[in-house]
C-alpha cells in the first residue's frame, strides 16, 4: 500500500476515534510516558522480589532474570526522560539540551514533534 494511502486511512481513523470519543484529543506522547512508568514499577518490583529470593540462594536463572528486568527498567526510565525532554522542547521551556537526547531525536524523525503547531 502506498504511504499516502495508509497516511489517510490512518488519518480517517483518527478522527473517528476522535468523534467516538466526543472530540478527546489522544496525546501519545502521555499514553508512551504512562505506559513506561507502568513498565518501570512493574521492571522495579520484579527485581525487587528476584533479589530476596537471589540473596536467599543464588540462582543463575534469577540473575537472567534481574538482568533482564534491570534492562526494562533502564528502557522505560529512558523512555520518560526522552518523552518529558520532548514536551519541554515543544513547550519552549528546555533550558539545557542534552545532546543524547537531541540525536535520539533526530534519529527517530521526532523532529516534527519537537516544534509548536500553532
Amino acid at each position: 500500500m502506498p504511504k499516502g494511502g495508509l497516511k489517510r486511512r490512518n488519518d480517517r481513523a483518527r478522527r473517528i476515534l476522535c468523534e467516538i470519543l466526543g472530540g478527546i484529543q489522544i496525546n501519545y506522547r502521555w499514553l508512551l510516558q504512562a505506559a513506561a512508568f507502568i513498565g518501570c514499577i512493574y521492571a522495579f518490583l520484579q527485581i525487587w522480589e528476584r533479589s530476596k529470593r537471589l540473596i536467599v540462594t543464588f540462582d543463575l536463572e534469577e540473575f537472567l532474570l534481574i538482568s533482564v528486568f534491570g534492562l526494562l527498567f533502564l528502557i522505560c526510565f529512558f523512555l520518560m526522560a526522552v518523552t518529558s525532554y520532548l514536551k519541554q522542547k515543544v513547550n519552549g521551556t528546555l533550558k539545557n539540551p542534552i545532546p543524547l537526547f537531541e540525536k535520539v531525536i533526530a534519529r527517530y524523525g521526532l523532529t516534527s514533534l519537537a516544534t509548536k503547531k500553532e
